[in-house]
């Protein structure tokens, strides 16, 4: 998987893993949803919601 720079706003990380992408998103106070993108079809499928306690 490769790390690369988010452009800017809210979206936290985003990884390249082959045709596939996904994006870590903060969503509220410790709080991040998951979105995982095929980059030949555009077709995105949301994980869920994890809650992170730091």
């Amino acid at each position: 998987m490769t790390l690369t720079d988010a452009p800017e706003g809210l979206i936290n990380r985003i990884y390249r893993n082959g045709n596939y992408v996904t994006q870590m998103d903060a969503v509220g106070p410790e709080i991040f949803k998951l979105t995982i993108l095929n980059a030949q079809t555009a077709a995105e499928h949301v994980v869920g919601e994890e809650t992170v306690e730091t």
